[in-house]
């Protein structure tokens, strides 16, 4: 049986290889692409089909889609590009591919397009058509716009401030905190984008003056905070074999009374294993609750707020008042 397994074997090196070198040398068009938005999210989501091969289905091959997108008000400037890497199914899936703009999805029409190539290969296919999401366009000519409204930013972070005017008016000054910034030139729309100062406090005014307004300055309020920090020092014990009391470092908290409205920053200590929740708190670094019928504990403290979470955890024994750490 040996003697017919080695010449098959040599049959299919030739073979195999061949195969490999046309699947390195094939093109598969992607097709059909099309792009949602979401304005509420600020997410746009792409959507698209590979050309009806199925050898490249049935071969799973590994590819590489290439995708760009640009701003269609502005110059059509390329602000992102970007690949992303999958494998052709036999499911026939469509391909899907969402970001978060930077550029507020009502201030400038977002296009998009996308080629592709198999990842051993270097030839590329041709570039699709540019696919438009909903923008500008969608929005009245007879009201004043501007975004973002009332939204929460990280400290350090760039914002993009987009003002509309009514049509056959323009956008005469920015208002950032008490920052002036004027726009380039005489535009219906205009955009700036900036990297707020160290500075700045936890709640900034954003406007504009329009040409057809007068001295009215049509505003609302931004707020700049920070993600959470992990947690330090997280210790739990009992005194009474009743209670529980676990405390912890909190690390820095930037605390104001808008930031407490908008984005809180909230501590919740759990149990790892069940999720059960022993406690909740925003401005306490202690919780205590009722021990069970166990002495081993493995708890998780979670701190977050509107931008992120961090984790840490602290494995215990009643019996054993120094606890056990562990890495979260």
């Amino acid at each position: 049986m040996d003697r017919w397994i080695f010449p098959t074997i040599l049959l299919c090196i030739p073979l195999c290889l061949g195969l490999l070198q046309n699947q390195g040398n094939q093109v598969f068009e992607p097709t059909n692409l099309r792009i949602y938005s979401n304005d509420s999210l600020q997410q746009l989501l792409l959507e698209w089909d590979v050309s009806d091969d199925s050898e490249a289905y049935n071969s799973q091959i590994d590819m590489i889609f290439n995708i760009q997108v640009r701003l269609r008000e502005e110059n059509e400037k390329i602000i992102l590009n970007v690949n992303y890497t999958t494998v052709l199914n036999k499911s026939r899936q469509l391909h899907q591919w969402g970001f978060i703009s930077e550029v507020p999805l009502q201030c400038a029409t977002h296009e998009a397009r996308i080629r592709s190539k198999v990842m051993s290969s270097e030839i590329w296919s041709n570039w699709s058509y540019w696919v438009a999401a909903e923008g500008p366009d969608a929005l009245s000519d007879a009201t004043i716009h501007f975004f973002p409204k009332h939204k929460v930013f990280e400290r350090g972070s760039k914002i993009t401030f987009c003002c509309i005017a009514r049509k056959n008016q323009s956008v005469s000054v920015f208002i950032i905190h008490n920052n002036l910034k004027f726009p380039e030139g005489d535009r219906q729309r205009a955009l700036l984008t900036l990297t707020p100062e160290s500075s700045f406090p936890s709640r900034i005014r954003f406007g504009c003056f329009f040409s057809d307004s007068g001295n009215l300055l049509i505003a609302t309020y931004l707020y700049l905070t920070r993600q959470p920090v992990k947690p330090q020092n997280l210790s739990c014990e009992t005194e009474d074999m009743i209670n529980i009391k676990c405390t912890w470092d909190p690390g820095y908290v930037e605390k104001t009374e808008y930031l407490e409205k908008v984005c809180p920053m909230e501590f919740i200590l759990s149990d790892v294993s069940s999720g059960k929740i022993y406690c909740s708190t925003k401005f306490k670094n202690t919780c205590s609750f009722k021990m069970g019928n166990q002495f081993l504990y493995n708890v998780n403290l979670t701190s977050r707020n509107c931008l992120g979470q961090k984790h840490e955890q602290f494995r215990f024994d009643v019996n054993n008042s120094g606890g056990l750490s562990t890495n979260s």
